[in-house]
Order: C-alpha cells, then sequence, then structure tokens
C-alpha cells in the first residue's frame, strides 16, 4: 500500500530514517493504518482499485 507522509517523522521500523513531508512510500496495510491513526500520512489509492472504478 503506498503512503503519502503528511508531517516529517523518523521511521522506526526502518533505521530511523526521517521521513519527509510530501514523501510517497510503500508500507504493509497494518503499518500504513497505524500510521495514518497516527496522522503522520495518507493512504494513496491503488492503481488496480483505480482501473476497476473506470
Amino acid at each position: 500500500m503506498k503512503v503519502k507522509v503528511k508531517a516529517n517523522f523518523r521511521d522506526r521500523e526502518n533505521d530511523l530514517r526521517l521521513r519527509q513531508t510530501g514523501e510517497e512510500f510503500e508500507v504493509k496495510r497494518d503499518r500504513a493504518e497505524k500510521l495514518t491513526r497516527l496522522g503522520l500520512v495518507e493512504t494513496l489509492p491503488d492503481k488496480a482499485e483505480e482501473e476497476k472504478k473506470g
């Protein structure tokens, strides 16, 4: 699942890498949900889902 950073944060699961606002990266669905709840990222629509919609 692809997410986009809303606020800078240190990624604990990736050697404390600094994730900066606007950066997009791939994470597993459960991690995306956790980061979204914390207000750090927003999820981006999957290309496969967009194609299904037409």
